[in-house]
């Protein structure tokens, strides 16, 4: 397996978006010896070290200890920092606990749970959202990620990230004839009534 600064390495200088997910011990007996400042630390240094921007650094965790740790050293919004929710697929108590916490740029969540109340919630609050898929819980295909993108979610886990991509970009390419047949017709209501479904079909 190889180490982070050599996956970063590996991308230097070519603007590939990376997603960081940190783990963290479950068992008890090991979570009071693990030393949760010094991991995210080591992880924070390095993405200092390849000059990481927002735009294009995710860090993600289910451990509530390194989500505040990482929050600590992101005061000037360096990276984006996603609070990941829903471990083995386990839904959450209420709406109000799906919304990103405030020291958090977005949320996270099992595709299984996602509503559009969700998505909403959080845009509202400036927050971005994305989905991870459990293979064995959800089935990916087409119509799951028209519906992604339909509801305006901004990231998605894919276990076919080329599939997944070119069919992201046909959806581009349908929004932009449509768009060009309101302008032609001059239609200023449909025009802004589409011009949100335009927008939202980039979102990666």
């Amino acid at each position: 397996m190889p180490t982070l600064r050599e996956v970063l390495e590996l991308f230097d200088d070519n603007n590939t978006v990376i997603n960081i997910e940190l783990k963290g011990p479950l068992c008890d007996d090991i979570k009071a010896g693990y030393d949760y400042p010094l991991a995210t630390k080591m992880v924070y240094e390095l993405i200092k070290e390849f000059d990481l921007t927002s735009d294009i650094c995710m860090v993600s965790s289910f451990v509530p200890e390194i989500q505040n740790n990482m929050a600590r050293f992101n005061g000037g919004g360096e990276f984006a920092l996603h609070r990941l929710v829903n471990r083995d697929n386990i839904d959450m108590p209420s709406l109000a606990s799906y919304l990103a916490p405030d020291n958090m740029d977005g949320l996270n969540l099992s595709a299984c749970h996602l509503t559009e109340e969700i998505v909403l919630q959080n845009h509202f609050e400036g927050k971005k959202v994305g989905v991870w898929i459990m293979a064995r819980d959800l089935a990916e295909n087409e119509d799951l990620w028209k519906h992604l993108i339909d509801i305006e979610v901004d990231f998605i886990y894919t276990d076919f990230p080329v599939d997944a991509t070119n069919f992201r970009d046909q959806q581009v390419e349908k929004a932009s004839r449509k768009e060009s047949l309101v302008s032609d017709t001059s239609t200023r209501d449909s025009e802004s009534a589409y011009s949100s479904k335009l927008d939202l079909s980039y979102h990666q």
